[in-house]
């Protein structure tokens, strides 16, 4: 395995360490990852333990955004996430320049990789699975400015959260498929693998859980479920 820290699982298995109710370790996640904001805003990805930086993840950012938020409605801890606020704003305002296109949602496409990294799946100008972390810390982000009194901030990512949740059900859903797509591409096609991915945009509330059920069945039947867990693709999916 890897011997160093990766920003995007940090995020993840603290936001799990957050329903264990360990909220020291994830003021720990929450202030290192700040503490080693590129000046960009951006999130690291991985962290060696020799000291070297890397910043080529996509999603590690929004995840960040996520955890400050989601910390904030478990513990009730303002004055600590009053104390990186400014690593916050530094890393929305890295978000939303991620946008080239003007949709409302940020992308892959120049900023890096999600949780695909590499392979058949990789090369995606916006995945649903970072789309829909973007508005979910949108939305968490809107509640915790709420909290902290900045008002202005909150009404802002309000409206942004509302643009980014119309545009994953314009772009991704599609009404004859009845499913989401997986991504979408540089030429603004759209690919249609079904992957384990798409549990993200339901577990974060990202998606429209009814328009996800054809999803939800699948990854419940055998061409997703094996002894050990969960398959990234179904055994009949030619990748």
């Amino acid at each position: 395995g890897y011997a160093w820290f990766f920003g995007r699982d940090a995020c993840w298995s603290a936001l799990a360490l957050l329903a264990a109710g360990e909220f020291s370790v994830a003021r720990q996640v929450i202030r290192f990852l700040g503490d080693r904001q590129d000046v960009t805003g951006k999130v690291l990805h991985e962290a060696t333990t020799s000291g070297q930086f890397h910043y080529d993840a996509a999603d590690a950012t929004p995840l960040y955004l996520l955890l400050v938020a989601r910390y904030l409605a478990w513990s009730g801890d303002r004055d600590f996430v009053s104390s990186v606020w400014p690593h916050v704003l530094r890393a929305h305002a890295f978000c939303l320049g991620t946008d080239a296109d003007g949709d409302g949602l940020i992308e892959n496409a120049g900023v890096g990789h999600g949780w695909v990294e590499s392979g058949p799946l990789a090369g995606a100008r916006v995945t649903l699975y970072l789309a829909a972390i973007w508005r979910a810390a949108l939305e968490g982000l809107a509640r915790t400015a709420e909290v902290l009194g900045e008002a202005r901030f909150a009404a802002e990512c309000w409206a942004q959260a509302a643009r980014a949740g119309a545009a994953v059900e314009g772009d991704f859903y599609d009404v004859e498929r009845g499913s989401y797509a997986l991504d979408r591409r540089p030429d603004g096609a759209r690919s249609w693998t079904q992957t384990a991915l798409h549990a993200v945009p339901v577990l974060l509330g990202a998606a429209n859980p009814v328009r996800a059920r054809g999803f939800l069945d699948a990854v419940a039947g055998e061409g997703f479920s094996a002894p050990w867990g969960v398959r990234l693709v179904p055994t009949g999916d030619p990748h």
